[in-house]
């Protein structure tokens, strides 16, 4: 490992014993001294725009009684392929071993940190919006030392790692416990981890994911030029070390191409949302579902749960939505059937079931390729005409032998929707706008109700708040409400959580009166228009399809009741 001499500025080399040493973290900036600067005289590059940060650095360190200092761009030569691979594997392992990390935040003013009387601390939006919380290299150095110090543009000291936890968690969305070691880091899901890098960037690709393998204890070779490839090796790599499922919980956003059919994301951006994600709690020697991979795909046993298109499954992950409290809903990914299943770009988010609904587990073979295999089926649910309602229909009569909820789709005109209040496993798909009640299963002996409200708003008349509602009976079926509330532009939260009380107090009296849709049915049904006002405005109409555990018969008039709904399925290569 080579240091700086902190008094001489020279570099050198103190094989696999180094010295106690400090440790630079820092953006990288405009004309870097580097390795082959510093070598062997370093005051020769003193005009060089970085010689200052790196004066600065070693004088801190010299001040704080260093000998020695550790910097990326001065004690690693770059031009060394096998020297390059070494110190990235090597990176957190460096830092961890630091006896202190200078955090050197060159765009952060002096004054940019204080103190109140009572000793907490307070910081500017500059150091809230400072580079250094971008950058992806920087999540490891803020990790791996347990003393780390923030210091400005001008080496003035900000704080320590500890004294500033509080604002640094907020930053960085991390939760304090890991910030300041207290905790550590394999005891976070490995999409919590995923979660912290989602927000960062760097200029290689392929160091999106070289920068955090030190964050899964992982090591793999270094090849740039291979892009998001990169990533796929590293989310493999920790699969053989990890049988956390929460690693295929990344949703669907404009970062993602709508043709990527691998089960593993194209990048940390596709975790934003998924620190919620957490392995599923195992108890009496039970353990998660393992699995490896084999001919481009994974090999896994997982439950299967049949939606209403008969080529889509829910796959079951041991995988749960904790946000302080556990319940009993799994989490599932949609694949698209076949030799191969892949991952679907619908819904855009991994769903929650209850976990008592899920039957036995089936052995699949999963895509982990970027490309997929044959042909890529996208779904998009759109406003049609009969000829695509036609095939949705004969779609449900095929899967009326489906184990799932209902979903409720809205024909808008020029609305937007949004969710005001809802419960676990009732989704909002926006893009299709599009609600799902994710197989609301009850207990044995009792009814589950599940309900949301949502607010659909034309962005030139008004608005309005529609509740709807499930209650479901164990081994009978469901009982469907919903309610449009008069249009209020005062109508308050607790005015819409009353609401859905007395619609609750509906569903319990209604519960004994009225026969649940039991047996083998479907059921494709009108759910009512509501008006967005009084003066003959544009109405929304929905349509309401669910499946029971299997199928009867259906009323043909329904069949042009479906026109409101099409689902169009367009084909194209992968």
């Amino acid at each position: 490992m080579r240091l700086i001499n902190t008094e001489t500025l020279e570099i050198q080399d103190h094989g696999d014993r180094p010295p106690p040493y400090a440790i630079l973290s820092h953006a990288w900036g405009p004309e870097e001294v580097t390795f082959q600067d510093c070598t062997p005289n370093p005051h020769k590059t003193s005009s060089k725009f970085g010689f200052a940060k790196f004066k600065g650095a070693c004088a801190q360190a010299r001040k704080d009684g260093y000998d020695h200092l550790w910097i990326d761009t001065n004690c690693i030569d770059k031009t060394s392929s096998t020297e390059l691979y070494e110190a990235i594997n090597s990176m957190f392992k460096w830092y961890d071993k630091a006896h202190r990390c200078y955090a050197y935040l060159s765009d952060v003013a002096d004054d940019s940190v204080y103190f109140d009387k009572s000793g907490t601390p307070k910081v500017t939006e500059s150091f809230r919006r400072s580079k250094w919380f971008t950058r992806g290299w920087t999540l490891q150095e803020l990790l791996a030392p347990r003393d780390v110090v923030f210091f400005s543009r001008n080496w003035q000291r900000l704080g320590t790692k500890l004294e500033l936890q509080v604002p640094l968690s907020e930053i960085t969305f991390m939760p304090i416990d890991y910030l300041v070691n207290k905790t550590e880091l394999r005891a976070a899901s490995v999409a919590q981890r995923m979660s912290w890098m989602s927000k960062r960037e760097t200029t290689q690709p392929e160091d999106m994911a070289y920068s955090i393998l030190g964050i899964f204890g992982i090591f793999i070779p270094i090849i740039y030029g291979e892009g998001i490839h990169a990533f796929l090796r590293l989310q493999k790599a920790i699969m053989e070390k990890n049988d956390d499922h929460s690693i295929f919980c990344w949703e669907w956003d404009h970062t993602v191409d709508p043709s990527w059919a691998s089960v593993f994301a194209p990048s940390p951006r596709a975790f934003a949302n998924s620190a919620k994600y957490s392995p599923k709690p195992w108890s009496n020697g039970d353990i998660a579902t393992p699995y490896h991979i084999r001919n481009g795909g994974l090999s896994i046993a997982l439950p299967l749960v049949q939606t209403a298109d008969p080529s889509v499954v829910l796959a079951m992950l041991d995988v749960e939505v904790y946000d302080g409290e556990r319940n009993d809903f799994q989490v599932g990914i949609p694949l698209q059937i076949g030799p191969m299943y892949q991952r679907l770009p619908f819904p855009l988010h991994p769903v929650q079931v209850n976990g008592n609904f899920l039957a036995g587990e089936k052995n699949v073979l999963i895509n982990t390729t970027e490309n997929g295999h044959g042909h890529r089926l996208s779904s998009r649910l759109l406003a049609d005409q009969e000829n695509q309602s036609s095939r949705l229909f004969s779609d449900l009569q095929r899967a009326a032998r489906a184990r799932v909820g209902f979903f409720l789709a809205f024909h808008l005109d020029g609305c937007e929707i949004e969710h005001i209040s809802t419960q676990p496993g009732v989704e909002l798909i926006r893009t299709v706008s599009m609600v799902a009640f994710i197989d609301p299963v009850a207990g044995s002996d009792s009814s589950t109700f599940m309900a949301t409200a949502l607010k659909i708003k034309h962005k030139t008349i008004g608005e309005t708040v529609v509740l709807l509602a499930t209650m479901t009976r164990q081994g009978s079926g469901y009982l469907f409400f919903s309610q449009a509330l008069p249009p209020n532009r005062r109508r308050t939260k607790e005015s819409i959580d009353s609401a859905l009380a007395k619609l609750r107090e509906r569903s319990a009296r209604e519960d004994g009166d009225k026969s649940y849709q039991s047996g083998r049915e479907l059921c494709v049904t009108m759910g009512g228009s509501f008006p967005l006002s009084g003066n003959g405005g544009p109405t929304v109409k929905t349509v309401q399809v669910w499946v029971n555990k299997a199928a009867k018969s259906i009323n043909p008039v329904q069949r042009v009741r479906a026109g409101l709904l099409g689902l169009k399925r367009t084909l194209s290569r992968s």
